[in-house]
């Protein structure tokens, strides 16, 4: 799944700001049932604790940054994880439980 440039320049563009981070890649790219208009389904997993601010700059940040690639970007840190864990329903349940850390 790395040899997809895409993913490299994401991870490589990512790991630039958040070096500790998780990053993981969820939907239809991870599943492998992407078309030609699939965009990257991306959460990022940080160590630091993050406003909710902050979370929306960086998301925005990756973005803009990555604009050339077809990407929605999740920034969450990994306080946030347990209770996402926990609800039923929940994009970041689905990306840890089904994606693929890249």
């Amino acid at each position: 799944m790395m040899q997809d440039r895409n993913l490299i320049k994401i991870k490589k563009m990512i790991k630039n700001i958040f070096p500790e981070c998780r990053i993981i890649l969820f939907g239809s790219k991870a599943r492998g049932d992407a078309d030609e208009l699939s965009d990257y389904d991306i959460l990022v997993i940080v160590k630091q604790d993050l406003s909710i601010k902050e979370k929306r700059y960086y998301t925005g940040f990756i973005q803009k940054k990555l604009a050339s690639i077809p990407l929605d970007v999740i920034v969450k840190t990994e306080m946030d994880i347990p209770k996402h864990l926990k609800r039923i329903e929940s994009v970041v349940k689905e990306a840890i439980e089904m994606g693929v850390v890249i």
